[in-house]
């Protein structure tokens, strides 16, 4: 595994060829990774809004957003109420694993 800040640090170097499945991996691979609690700040705020704000997102990105989320324990509230609606409109489209 790649630590949170050198996945981080990718992102930074690539943000302008990010799509959004790119995000949400990067977002995942941060949540995953050893040391991502201190590696928590602005990059992946911006990374999680995007996903969150994003109305192509696939209910399995949604979910990998969410669970990312609850790992790197990120309780605001606007970001979390986002993808709750995101989820929401496509509740419809989700399927158990």
């Amino acid at each position: 595994f790649r630590s949170a800040r050198e996945i981080l640090a990718t992102c930074e170097l690539h943000v302008n060829e990010f799509n959004l499945v790119n995000a949400v991996t990067a977002v995942h691979r941060v949540a995953k990774s050893p040391d991502a609690r201190a590696a928590l700040g602005f990059r992946v705020l911006e990374l999680l809004g995007r996903v969150a704000s994003d109305p192509d997102c696939s209910p399995q990105g949604l979910a990998n957003t969410a669970w990312s989320c609850a790992r790197l324990q990120v309780r605001i509230t606007p970001l979390l109420a986002a993808i709750s609606a995101s989820a929401i409109r496509k509740i419809t489209e989700f399927s158990a694993q």
